[in-house]
């Protein structure tokens, strides 16, 4: 903490250097004003008692409040002469520019000064809020490192329950069996939608995220989405707060769309986009999303989808494979391929069967099917296999902890899906050292199956690309560095290292702008 002396002192010797680096007389056009005791005590009987106010960069000598500084600011002289451009005028600097030249470093509140380092770092923690549909196993771990960096708190708007995630496709009753509210605060709103759910626009109707915001000042809000009701209510709230708002999502262009719909959003989508101060997109189909909708590139910022690799690393491991596959009587030298997800007919598993069968009917009798996932299809699959002749080895439904044992038991992943926003299976097996395969109409293949190392891309639906890429890559040796090189560029440090890029971002742009 800096007395007033040295502050005086210091402030007067950043004055003298930016005059002889200048050649402006600056003492003449500007001054820094350090109040004495005397014009505070005069200042704090004018505005009845509030402490306002503090050390003031201004032209002339003199000392204003915040209110009147805050008048002043749309038609000050600072304003005109960056909007005019007068070269002789010192006040055409940036606000930043200005308080390095002349303040030291030195950032002022209140009757203090401290110095903090020149990147602009600060004491306080940034207070976050999150507002999210439901508690997601893939985001907990997202939430767990952010929390390392701001002052975070997630606002659920629906709470999840076994029979709605049976119906959401899993095919079973249950319960994830980890953590996925520990690490970081959070609550759940009040969701007063008549039909509750985080499938449907209106099933999240949060109308309370108003008044919790404004009680927990917070700094920024992201929301991870605009596809519920709930994340409109929020964008609206922290506007009339004017709290800047982040957008995390990954809708992307291949998604089928109708004409209307297409031409509807190429009208509306350019306006609604830029009402989020900053977009985090993750991965290259989601990047050309925002730029297809014209949103400024200096706004987007790389936070990928991401899985815990570490965690699942962790597990992974050569016993772990021993133990599934004699659990299946599946001997040593077989190549086992990899089916993860639900069994329904978007995920299209009818069309690894084929591949496979295909395969040992030209001459590969060593490959065989490895099914983690439950379903609609589940029958239908045991039927195909069964008349193709290909041994299938159905894990059933395989909640979080038992993913790292089929990754690892495994060869390779195939996500053969008709339309998949992303794929986060594909991030599970590479962080389990699998290589993966993926159809074309994933949204993770631009970023995860660009190197025949790590990953490989088929036209969806062209079973025997699919048998090629298979053959393919069992014939090539494996690249643990470069899965694993690719897997931590896609893990859950990088996903949080964009959010906290973009909040610096977003708060250097206001202040700026103010």
């Amino acid at each position: 903490m800096l007395g007033r002396p040295v502050a005086r002192r210091v402030g007067r010797a950043a004055l003298h250097g930016l005059e002889n680096l200048s050649g402006v007389d600056v003492g003449a056009t500007l001054a820094i004003v350090v109040p004495s005791f005397e014009q505070r005590q005069r200042h704090l009987a004018r505005c009845g008692g509030r402490r306002r106010g503090g050390f003031r960069l201004r032209r002339g000598a003199g000392w204003r409040s915040a209110r009147d500084r805050r008048r002043a600011a749309s038609v000050g002289h600072r304003e005109r002469c960056v909007r005019r451009r007068r070269p002789e005028c010192l006040c055409a600097l940036s606000g930043a520019r200005h308080r390095r030249a002349l303040c030291g470093d030195l950032r002022f509140a209140g009757r203090r000064a401290r110095r903090v380092p020149v990147d602009g770092a600060r004491a306080k923690l940034t207070r976050l809020a999150v507002l999210a549909s439901h508690p997601i196993q893939y985001q907990a771990p997202l939430f767990r490192a952010l929390a390392q960096h701001v002052d975070l708190h997630v606002f659920f708007a629906f709470r999840s329950s076994p029979q709605a995630q049976a119906a959401a496709g899993f095919g079973e009753l249950f319960e994830w069996d980890v953590d996925l509210l520990g690490g970081y605060r959070s609550s759940f709103l009040v969701n007063v939608a008549a039909r509750p759910s985080s499938e449907r626009f209106l099933g999240c109707d949060t109308p309370d995220i108003d008044r919790l915001l404004g009680a927990g000042r917070f700094d920024a809000l992201l929301v991870m989405g605009w596809n519920l009701k709930c994340y409109a209510q929020g964008v609206l709230a922290a506007r009339r707060r004017g709290v800047p708002v982040l957008v995390r999502g990954d809708s992307h262009l291949a998604t089928p769309r109708s004409p209307g719909k297409r031409l509807g959003k190429a009208f509306v989508y350019p306006i609604l986009l830029r009402s989020f101060d900053a977009a985090l997109y993750v991965g290259e189909l989601s990047r050309s999303y925002y730029r297809r909708y014209r949103y400024p590139e200096h706004r987007l910022h790389f936070s990928p989808h991401c899985v815990d690799t570490d965690w699942f690393a962790a597990r992974a491991t050569a016993e772990e494979r021993e133990r599934l596959r004699r659990r299946c009587g599946v001997s040593p030298n077989i190549r086992l391929v990899l089916f993860a997800g639900k069994l329904q007919a978007l995920k299209r598993p009818l069309d690894l069967i084929e591949a496979v069968a295909a395969l040992r009917r030209s001459g590969r009798s060593d490959i065989e099917l490895l099914v983690a996932g439950e379903g609609e299809m589940r029958d239908a699959m045991t039927r195909c296999a069964a008349s193709a002749g290909v041994p299938l080895h159905m894990l059933g439904f395989c909640n979080q902890t038992a993913m790292p044992s089929a990754y690892a038991a495994a060869d390779c992943l195939v996500l053969p899906s008709s339309g998949e926003t992303w794929g986060l299976v594909a991030n599970e097996a590479l962080a389990c050292g699998a290589p993966i395969i993926v159809s074309d109409a994933c949204g993770c293949a631009p970023d995860l199956a660009t190197d025949p190392c790590v990953g490989r891309v088929y036209p969806m639906g062209d079973v025997a690309r699919l048998a090629a890429a298979i053959t393919q890559t069992f014939d090539l040796p494996r690249d643990v560095a470069a899965i694993s090189r690719l897997s931590a560029r896609y893990g859950v440090g990088a996903a949080a290292a964009g959010v906290v890029d973009a909040l610096r971002s977003v708060a250097a742009r206001r202040r700026a702008v103010s």
